[in-house]
């Protein structure tokens, strides 16, 4: 572009019929004004390229966001089946247990713990259904959907265990209503994951609950008599799950035997504060 402006100067100065101080005048704005269209042109270029490659990077940082972000959904969907039906099935398997003990002495009373199977069944059906309607096209904000479950639900899965047999002691302290939904769908989980280890692995016959509800902190303590050991050999998802919900609110989570037999697992949720 500069070497074609240039010429073109040069040919129009050719056939301009003028004085010698006139010529060099006209010469000398042509040739300033090829160099400024050339460096014009240069730095169009230069600009054109370095704004393709930010497109480019921008581009792949938005691919790379949308696949982390996919990533999450997708440990945060296994995480909640996980602890429904693990603690679903483990529970529904203690209460079919104990009524089938109970068909050949008294009938009339294995009616209750089938009964309690139904029930947890269609309490599990119902947050199944929940749960995997959000992966459907089309239900993202959808108003059918039923609430998560949380703090004041425990109460359900208490009984749940009382029905396999199990003495469940819950106390919750603190309105939790007040907390926000995800920080109570996480202690809800916590817990229910810390009873489903009672159930499949400390051979427990009671095991008590202590929930705290405060302005800054959740604290959950679920410590059973049973053998002092909620995961034989090496750890499962249920503890990794428990602590990856603790880590999201900047708390900590301690599980082990305790002293005179048992297993306790403590945990501590940071309420998040929004301005």
């Amino acid at each position: 572009m500069l070497a074609l402006g240039f010429s073109l100067g040069m040919v129009l100065l050719a056939a301009v019929p003028s004085s010698g101080f006139l010529k060099s005048g006209l010469a000398a704005f042509i040739l300033i004004g090829a160099v400024a269209i050339g460096r014009a042109v240069s730095s169009y270029r230069r600009i054109s390229d370095q704004l393709r490659a930010t497109v480019a990077e921008l581009e792949s940082r938005r691919e790379e966001m949308v696949d982390a972000r996919i990533s999450q959904e997708k440990v945060s969907i296994a995480r909640e089946l996980h602890d429904v039906i693990a603690h679903t099935v483990s529970v529904m398997v203690i209460q079919a247990s104990a009524a089938e003990g109970m068909l050949d002495v008294d009938a009339a009373r294995a009616r209750a713990p089938l009964v309690a199977v139904q029930e947890t069944g269609r309490q599990a059906l119902g947050e199944l259904r929940q749960l995997l309607g959000v992966l459907r096209p089309g239900t993202e904000g959808h108003s059918s959907l039923a609430p998560q479950p949380g703090l004041n639900d425990l109460g359900r899965v208490a009984d749940a265990l009382r029905d396999s047999g199990i003495v469940v002691d819950l106390e919750i302290d603190g309105a939790s209503g007040s907390l926000p939904p995800a920080v109570d769908l996480s202690a809800f989980r916590i817990v229910q994951e810390a009873l489903t280890n009672v159930v499949k692995h400390a051979q427990a016959s009671q095991v008590r609950v202590d929930v705290r509800c405060g302005t800054e902190y959740v604290e959950l303590e679920i410590a059973d008599n049973g053998l002092g050991s909620a995961h034989p050999g090496t750890p499962g998802h249920g503890l990794i799950g428990m602590r990856e919900r603790v880590s999201s609110y900047s708390g900590d989570l301690q599980a082990g035997p305790r002293d005179g037999g048992g297993f306790t697992v403590t945990a501590r949720l940071k309420v998040p504060r929004y301005e």
